[in-house]
This record gives structure tokens, C-alpha cells and sequence, in this order.
């Protein structure tokens, strides 16, 4: 599906040839949920690969949202197991720990702080409380 989604809109910026691309997942570089997926022209033999998840200094977001669902519905990561193996996803993160959590608060209290300051300095600004 994501191949043919992929080749109706993107073209090779190499030899500029339309539906002429194969998608493929590397299964040996998953990382718990992330894993990484590259895309190679059949025709100039190009090819551009990326993970399905942004990096953060714990592991992959993707994984830290998922032990962090996990924890707060309550379950444990025998059932995320279960969980994943029913969704036809790739096993859970190894560290399904709480170190994981304490990451992605931390994170996201942060963010939290940073979008405030943004917030409050263009009211300032446009309130002209502050001169530039």
C-alpha cells in the first residue's frame, strides 16, 4: 500500500521518471515499533531511506508513546506483546521500562515551557509591552 501511495506522488529526482519506485522496510534495523524504510528507484538505482521515527535521547518517540500508553491504561508489557502481535506490528520496545517514561515527561514538560514563553512573548509584543 505504501508503495503505491508513494509512486502516485513522487517523482526520481535523478533521472525524473515517474512510478518507478520500490518501497521496502528493513527488517533487520527495527527498533522496537521504529524500524527503517527506504525507497530505491527501479530504473537509476537512487535510493533514500529514513526511520518511521524521530530519535530522542531515550530510543524513538514512537517507542516512549507506546510503553507510556501502555503504563497508563495499566498494562504491563506482556499484554503489549499481545497488543502488538494481534495489530501485526513488530514485537515492543526491549526496554519497556520506566526509565522510557521519565524521558518523555521530561520532554514534553519542556515543550510545554517553551511553547508558553513563545505564547507569552508575542503577547508582550503585541501589546507592545515590549519594544523591539
Amino acid at each position: 500500500m505504501l508503495n503505491d501511495i508513494f509512486n502516485n506522488i513522487a517523482k526520481c529526482r535523478y533521472c525524473d521518471r515517474s512510478f518507478c519506485f520500490d518501497v521496502a522496510e528493513n527488517k533487520s534495523s527495527r527498533r522496537g515499533l521504529a524500524s527503517s524504510i527506504s525507497a530505491t528507484c527501479k530504473y537509476c538505482g537512487s535510493s533514500h531511506g529514513s526511520m518511521t521515527s524521530n530519535s530522542v535521547p531515550a530510543g524513538y518517540e514512537v517507542n516512549l508513546r507506546f510503553v507510556y500508553g501502555m503504563r497508563c491504561i495499566g498494562i504491563g508489557k506482556s499484554a503489549a506483546q499481545t497488543f502488538c502481535a494481534l495489530m501485526n506490528l513488530p514485537p515492543p520496545p526491549a526496554k519497556f521500562e520506566k526509565d522510557c517514561i521519565r524521558q518523555f515527561l521530561m520532554r514534553w514538560k519542556l515543550l510545554h515551557h517553551v511553547q508558553w514563553l513563545a505564547a507569552l512573548m508575542k503577547l508582550l509584543l503585541q501589546t507592545k509591552t515590549i519594544r523591539t
